[in-house]
Parts: structure tokens; sequence; C-alpha cells
């Protein structure tokens, strides 16, 4: 296989798999999430799509893939079995469609998984749990 068609098979993949646009909230974006990445969708009043968590290196990783989005305030938490949850840098704006990503650094928690808040117009989705 040549380079040029490697390259554009790759890319096809990013596009595929939602690893390509939007914007980090933590300068994660564009980071490859892995197959195991455990996700539901979610229908907020600022927006709908899917709702992640998958794992990193360093702890867990947040993701929202929004396919309609009215640019509210929307803000990530990690909550875990063990009663721990842990927030992120705060809320964020959704300007525009597509991959928003948090990375929560706090190492092995277990069982835990990923709930996002709409901060502008109210109501929550979480995604499935993740084992780390």
């Amino acid at each position: 296989m040549s380079k040029s068609i490697a390259i554009i098979a790759f890319s096809m993949l990013l596009i595929q798999f939602g690893c390509v646009g939007g914007e980090s909230v933590e300068g994660d974006l564009g980071q490859i999430e892995s197959s195991l990445a455990q996700c539901n969708q979610m229908l907020l009043p600022g927006g709908s799509g899917d709702i992640c968590a998958d794992f990193d290196p360093q702890g867990y990783q947040a993701r929202a893939v929004f396919d309609i989005t009215r640019n509210d305030w929307m803000d990530f938490n990690l909550r875990c079995d063990s009663g721990r949850w842990f927030g992120d840098n705060g809320a964020f704006q959704t300007p525009h469609t597509g991959s928003y990503t948090y990375v929560f650094r706090v190492g092995s928690q277990g069982r835990c998984h990923v709930t996002i808040f709409d901060r502008s117009a109210g109501g929550e989705a979480s995604s499935p749990s993740v084992t780390r």
C-alpha cells in the first residue's frame, strides 16, 4: 500500500470514529479513542449526540460528540462506584458540532462513568461505566 493511500485510509478512520474536529476542554482532542469506549445517546436541551467514557493512561477520558448544539455551557464529571466523583475545569461552551473531550487525570478509580451537565438549560446524561 502506498503512503498516500495509507494516510487517506487512516484519515477516513479518524473521521468515521469522531476523532477529528470540535474543540477540546483540556487539549487532548484528536487523541484516538480506544475501541473500548462506552457510549450512550444523549438528548439535552442544549444538544444531542453521544456521551462516552474511555480509558486514558492517566485515568479516564470523557467525550461528548454533538450532532446538534445550541452553544450552551456543558460540564463533565466523573462518578465512580466507590462514591468518589471528580469535576473537570468548569463548564465549557459548545458552539460547534463535533467532539469535546476531557481527561480526568485521577489514575485507576475502579468502575466509573462520565456525566455531562447542561449548565445553561438544565439536564444531564451519563455514559455507561468503564472499569480501570
